[in-house]
């Protein structure tokens, strides 16, 4: 039993020995810590889109103003044109009336 002990810590000290890295283990770390340019450029999309978003937004807001007014001004012709035909049938219903009271 105690050289089954023994094997066993002599493989665990062997393990966790001390060993120089390999000469490219910097560069494989480095690799690992540096943000890819999918990440970076994922990040300036996000921004791009948030802007585009924010812009979107007054360009919305105008477009319906344009249609609002032009909807009222829709609504004052209507109006308008009403108008003028019940001036006109009370201009014409008043120029009978002077003309049969004239003959």
């Amino acid at each position: 039993m105690k050289n089954e002990n023994f094997d066993l810590e002599a493989e665990l000290r062997a393990a966790l020995r001390r060993s120089e890295p390999s000469p490219d283990f910097v560069t494989r770390v480095l690799a690992r810590t540096h943000p890819s340019l999918w990440h970076r450029s994922r990040g300036l999309l996000g921004i791009a889109a948030g802007i585009i978003l924010l812009m979107s937004i007054p360009l919305g807001f105008a477009r319906f103003q344009v249609r609002q007014q032009r909807l009222e001004a829709l609504a004052a012709k209507d109006h308008l044109v009403l108008a003028l035909r019940i001036t006109s049938a009370k201009l014409r219903h008043t120029q009978q009336l002077l003309r049969k009271t004239s003959i």
